[in-house]
C-alpha cells in the first residue's frame, strides 16, 4: 500500500512549466501534473519522469495490474479511482517547497510523502521513491 501511494503522489507530479523563480517552477510542475493526472494525461506524466523512476514504474507495473508500461499503468490506476478518490487531487496545494541544488522537494496538503523532482537537462523531472 505505501508503495501504491507513492507511486499515486508521483502522478500528481510530473510535467514542466515556466515560471519567474525555480520555486515558482517547481511549484507549477506539482499543480499542473494534478491536472493532468485528473485530465487523464498518463503519458504527460511518465516523459517527465526521470529514466530511473520510468524503470521503477515499470517493473510495478505487472504487479499492479497495469501492463508493460508507465503509461499503462498509470491508465489503470486512475481507472480504479472513484470521483471520491480523484476528489483530493483535485484540491491540490503546495504547502512548501524547498530546492538544494538539482533537487526540489514539494510538500502539499493531500499527498504524503513527499514528492522528490530532481532538475535534469534543465528540466524538473520527478524522482520515483525507493522500495
Amino acid at each position: 500500500m505505501r508503495r501504491l501511494r507513492a507511486l499515486i503522489a508521483v502522478v500528481a507530479v510530473a510535467t514542466t512549466a515556466c515560471g519567474a523563480s525555480e520555486e515558482d517552477r517547481v511549484q507549477d510542475v506539482a499543480l499542473e501534473n494534478s491536472q493532468a493526472f485528473l485530465d487523464g494525461r498518463m503519458q504527460d506524466l511518465c516523459e517527465v519522469m526521470t529514466e530511473t523512476s520510468r524503470q521503477a514504474v515499470i517493473e510495478l507495473a505487472p504487479a499492479l495490474g497495469g501492463g508493460k508500461s508507465c503509461r499503462a499503468l498509470m491508465e489503470n490506476l486512475r481507472g480504479r479511482m472513484s470521483d471520491v478518490d480523484l476528489a483530493p487531487v483535485d484540491e491540490v496545494q503546495i504547502m512548501a517547497v524547498t530546492i538544494r541544488g538539482d533537487t526540489a522537494i514539494v510538500r502539499d496538503n493531500v499527498f504524503n510523502p513527499t514528492i522528490e523532482l530532481r532538475k535534469q537537462a534543465g528540466e524538473w523531472r520527478v524522482e520515483f521513491p525507493g522500495p
